[in-house]
């Protein structure tokens, strides 16, 4: 099975099992799609080709999910696997690359904006990191802004991202947990400000100078 994404990630999986991934960081869908080999003789069967499911349904503010249903209702996979297990949205992202999944609101975002969220990430494997993150002002998959967790090295931060690289703006280092439940608060303003609470508690602020309300979520 060979997944496309339309930003340029492409993984195979065999018998169930992704085995490799690649971002080719070009489009994908403006050439044919086929079957071959290389100076190999080949038998195929049963080839299924079908686009992805369809995008969610726009939502109003405020918005609240549970993903006690079995569904990510109004949550766009913008980049990795993403899929509801047992009531968690879980993201197993493509080797070396992100995993993002956005909020389609349908109106504008208001001036002030008040996000919050448990997470919970899984302890380093080999090939691994582990954070979670609340994305905000999403342009594209290497621009936007984000706020949370750096389990491992025990850091809270609020950032942004770049073509090249995850830019820490403010951070906080103390003892972070894996396969821990955490509820993250993040707080946009109209002035960029931004503001991160761990359990209620407030730990991080850093002022953006662009506005934070025209991306998305």
């Amino acid at each position: 099975r060979v997944t496309m994404h339309e930003e340029g990630p492409v993984s195979l999986a065999a018998d169930g099992e992704t085995l490799v991934s690649y971002d080719f960081a070009e489009l994908l869908t403006d050439g044919e799609i086929g079957l071959g080999s290389r100076n190999s003789v080949t038998h195929f069967d049963n080839i299924f080709i079908a686009p992805p499911p369809p995008p969610p349904a726009p939502t109003s503010l405020p918005f609240a999910e549970d993903f006690n249903d079995g569904v990510a209702d109004s949550l766009a996979p913008r980049t990795g696997l993403w899929e509801v297990d047992d009531g968690r949205f879980a993201v197993v992202p493509f080797t070396d690359t992100d995993g993002i999944s956005t909020v389609a609101v349908a109106d504008p975002l208001p001036d002030d904006v008040e996000v919050q969220v448990t997470i919970r990430a899984d302890d380093v494997t080999p090939g691994r990191l582990s954070n979670a993150f609340v994305i905000f002002d999403y342009q594209g998959p290497y621009d936007f802004k984000f706020a949370g967790a750096y389990v491992a090295s025990n850091r809270w931060l609020i950032g942004h991202r770049t073509s090249s690289e995850w830019v820490e703006d403010a951070t906080l280092t103390t003892i972070i947990n894996a396969a821990t439940d955490y509820t993250l608060g993040v707080a946009l303003h109209e002035t960029g400000d931004v503001s991160l609470s761990v359990n209620g508690t407030e730990r991080l602020s850093h002022q953006f100078a662009d506005p934070l309300q025209d991306g998305q979520l």
